[in-house]
């Protein structure tokens, strides 16, 4: 996926003072962050305290999720994870157009910026495994992305796994199929793949809080201590499968986020992990293939062409030098 991001300062004069009127007095700074598509997210700083806002924007689609996502922060700090606590939900667009929230800036950097040499960023991955675990801990009714229940609870959108997991596929491959940079041989290949290994997703009969969208960039650490100390951005919040949270890493970290995951304690193969690892790695890409096809066309269809064929590796259907 690309890593092309964007600002949206349309709603900056309301976003100020929404930011005055948490802090009680004027900005000394304001900076808009850089986000994937249509997420508008600012840095709001008065003297010494910082805020981060969340909003969707308005014309984009689900406008309620930064609800979701706060109630993700809050589950996560129940357990004592370094999640940002959760300073304001404002669900009445009578300020903004749609639904934002008001968070805490976590410390420290963002460990794909801090950029460590392996042997520094090995402590980080065990304790990003640790975090994840306890994180997974977390039931939650339903499957699939969250939404607000009418009692106002957060559940799964789907009533189970396999239905939430393959929602995407028909969509993602329709729009494959008229992606210019996309070898349409490859979409017989990945339905086969698909067909033939649904089993994966019947052994689940409870679902567990996901992040959705696990990379270093949403884990926050301090390279002077080694400490973990944030965990960010559940836009992409979701009820399911445990290891779903493990394919947007990059993949040659794994393995050593699952020694501190517990899942291996060798540098052996991962053993099941490894099947639901490789199947839910080609679902989630035609997650991002419905959401981002247009934006990114050449782009999704290389990660696309890549995932299906490492896929296909790994259950058998085409040789590795191929």
């Amino acid at each position: 996926m690309s890593t092309q991001k964007f600002t949206n300062r349309q709603f900056e004069a309301e976003i100020k003072v929404v930011f005055e009127d948490f802090f009680g007095r004027p900005l000394t700074s304001l900076q808009t962050h850089v986000s994937h598509t249509d997420s508008i997210v600012y840095e709001g700083t008065a003297n010494d305290k910082s805020a981060i806002f969340k909003m969707i924007d308005p014309a984009g689609v689900d406008v309620d999720i930064v609800v979701q996502e706060a109630w993700s922060y809050e589950q996560c700090r129940a357990k004592g994870l370094p999640a940002p606590e959760v300073y304001k939900v404002d669900q009445s667009c009578s300020k903004l157009p749609a639904p934002y929230i008001l968070v805490e800036k976590v410390r420290g950097i963002d460990l794909r910026t801090a950029d460590l040499e392996p042997e520094l960023r090995a402590p980080f991955l065990i304790q990003i495994g640790e975090a994840i675990k306890t994180m997974h801990t977390i039931s939650v009714e339903g499957y699939g992305q969250l939404v607000v229940a009418p009692n106002g609870s957060v559940r799964g959108k789907y009533d189970d796994w396999k239905t939430a997991a393959l929602a995407a596929v028909e969509p993602g491959l329709t729009k494959l199929e008229s992606n210019p940079h996309f070898n349409n041989d490859l979409l017989e290949l990945a339905r086969t793949v698909v067909a033939n290994h649904q089993s994966i997703l019947s052994t689940l009969d409870e679902g567990k809080l996901l992040h959705g969208d696990l990379g270093l960039v949403h884990f926050y650490g301090d390279p002077d201590t080694d400490e973990l100390t944030g965990i960010i951005d559940f836009g992409e919040c979701k009820s399911g499968d445990p290891v779903w949270d493990f394919v947007d890493f990059r993949w040659s970290y794994v393995r050593t986020i699952l020694k501190g995951y517990g899942i291996i304690d060798t540098d052996e193969a991962f053993g099941p992990f490894e099947d639901k690892f490789y199947y839910y790695a080609l679902l989630r890409d035609l997650v991002w293939t419905v959401r981002f096809n247009e934006k990114w066309p050449k782009d999704g269809a290389e990660r696309m062409a890549f995932v299906i064929k490492a896929v296909a590796k790994h259950f058998g259907y085409i040789k590795s030098e191929e």
